[in-house]
């Protein structure tokens, strides 16, 4: 059985400090896909919440991990942008099917998801490795962890809401969409850099 993390004890050993990840990124995961709304386990809030940090972790793993992450979303927002512009495209000039068209937003949103997973998966991993390597940064990595899932959540629900508003926009304002789209993609990119 683990020990809870106190403020008396900024040690976590390696079993404690898998399953807080382990259990923070199925959390994320499962937000991320609609299948719960709930907080975080409340077991976790001790460790998000300590009054000091042991080590801080170093600027560049910070720095790369959120480098790739940041380059990954905005490698996404072009692909993304592009292949909307080319369906509204097909959707205006009656090229596609109103259930074809619902569909391939559809398989999008499918693909967003499925993607952001493995980035939440890929992002954990690379904590876990440096909390492995450098335990006294395990507290510092937790806190980072919940940081960068909050932003991926925050990401993730923006595209799909970015995809269901084209929908909407599609069947209501058709020789808009463009317009909208190229808008929304740009406002995903100043989001992305300001975060960084």
């Amino acid at each position: 059985m683990t020990k809870l993390h106190t403020s008396e004890n900024l040690t976590i050993d390696a079993d404690e400090f898998d399953k807080v990840l382990k259990d923070m990124e199925t959390h994320s995961i499962s937000t991320i896909k609609g299948e719960t709304t709930s907080p975080l386990p409340r077991y976790i809030s001790v460790y998000l919440v300590q009054p000091e940090i042991p080590q801080a972790i170093p600027n560049d793993f910070q720095d790369n991990l959120k480098s790739y992450y940041q380059q990954d979303v905005l490698s996404w927002n072009n692909n993304r942008e592009n292949e909307l512009t080319i369906v509204t495209d097909q959707k205006l000039n009656n090229n596609i099917s109103d259930s074809d068209w619902t569909q391939k937003l559809k398989t999008m949103e499918e693909t967003d998801i499925a993607n952001a997973t493995a980035r939440i998966q890929n992002s954990y991993a690379q904590i876990r490795e440096q909390g492995n390597k450098h335990p006294e940064q395990r507290s510092s990595l937790i806190k980072f962890a919940q940081t960068l899932s909050n932003f991926q959540s925050t990401i993730l629900n923006y595209m799909v809401d970015f995809m269901r508003t084209i929908a909407l926009k599609i069947f209501e304002w058709a020789s808009k969409a463009f317009t909208f789209i190229k808008n929304a993609a740009n406002s995903v990119v100043n989001f992305v850099k300001s975060w960084f």
